[in-house]
């Protein structure tokens, strides 16, 4: 018989601290470059890397982009229609205490895990980097970022907001399980997610030290597009149980939104000189243009003509290299340290 006491105990590797969710909609190469900059984190052996695929095949394991993570898990999820669906099975597969989203075109330095970490251990359920951008060549990039990442420039000081950025935000695991089936609901307009967390007393963060570089637009087209289809996504989800007369209310005013949302804006980068480092002027009455795309959009979803959007937001939110004809970190400083 055998004595317990003379049997070796190995101890168990520590958990992964977090999970780091990356979509493919095709192929392996779509993201090979995010997952090298997630693969140069300076906690790389705490991250649980989660690939969602179409099937297991088109990841290529072997690649030395996936070497040295804590674990890897590839979840072939079939076809993929939109950002939200594939994130809600990555976050499901994920087993770290923290789930981070990030998209295949944004570019994160190698402290951002850290820093999203860092800040985890606060009682935060959600916590945002700040992000710079990465096309700044760019008149159209530039008024891409201005109206998607306006609140959540770099540089920007840490502490509490009432708001987040959209797919590239950190959560606690806990309450996306929490979510159960409304989860892929809840991700496809997360400003909805974010104030249904705050109005349950739950917190949201901005980590002024975990930056990405994040390639917008530099085709007016895709800005127009994707505005438009983020505005029709916000607004369909938004109105979900609201009476009729709420709707028309909402209808009626949306063309007051973008003089709300630009004088939201130039208040925020008064307030913070250093956001406006590089903005060309040009790049003020592109802005107004896309205002008013997201404003048609939301009108069209408080009106209930959104329709079935999310292939078509999808073909915008994937491959993005591509439809901008950029490629982050080629020549430049969009993939690299802070700019």
């Amino acid at each position: 018989m055998c004595d317990e006491s003379s049997i070796a105990q190995w101890p168990e590797p520590p958990a992964a601290g977090l999970a780091v969710v990356l979509v493919t909609p095709d192929r392996w190469d779509t993201i090979r470059q995010t997952a090298g900059l997630v693969q140069a984190q300076t906690v790389r052996s705490g991250i649980e890397l989660v690939i969602v695929a179409p099937s297991a095949e088109v990841i290529d394991l072997r690649a030395p982009e996936l070497a040295g993570f804590h674990s890897i898990r590839v979840v072939a999820a079939g076809p993929i229609r939109s950002v939200a669906q594939a994130n809600a099975r990555g976050a499901l597969a994920a087993t770290a205490p923290v789930v981070a989203f990030i998209e295949d075109h944004a570019f994160p330095d190698p402290d951002w895990a850290a820093a999203l970490i860092r800040a985890h251990e606060g009682p935060w359920a959600a916590v945002s980097p700040v992000a710079r951008n990465a096309a700044p060549d760019s008149v159209v990039a530039w008024a891409d970022h201005l109206v998607s990442y306006g609140p959540w420039m770099d540089p920007s000081p840490s502490g509490p907001r009432d708001s987040l950025c959209w797919h590239n935000v950190s959560y606690k695991r806990e309450l996306l399980f929490a979510l159960g089936d409304e989860l892929e609901a809840q991700l496809s307009a997360e400003t909805n997610l974010h104030n249904r967390l705050t109005a349950e007393g739950r917190q949201l963060y901005l980590a002024g030290d975990a930056r990405i570089a994040h390639l917008g637009f530099v085709s007016f087209r895709g800005a127009m597009d994707e505005s438009l289809y983020n505005g029709i996504t916000f607004a369909s989800g938004r109105v979900v149980g609201w009476p009729s007369w709420r709707r028309a209310l909402y209808t009626v005013g949306a063309p007051l939104i973008p003089s709300l949302r630009l004088a939201r804006l130039v208040r925020q980068l008064r307030a913070n000189p250093g956001q406006r480092n590089g903005v060309p002027i040009a790049a003020w009455s592109v802005v107004v243009l896309i205002l008013f795309a997201g404003a048609l959009g939301e009108l069209l979803g408080y009106s209930g003509r959104a329709g079935d959007i999310d292939a078509k937001a999808a073909r915008y939110e994937f491959r993005r290299r591509r439809a901008s004809r950029v490629v982050a970190g080629e020549g430049g400083s969009a993939a690299g340290g802070q700019a």
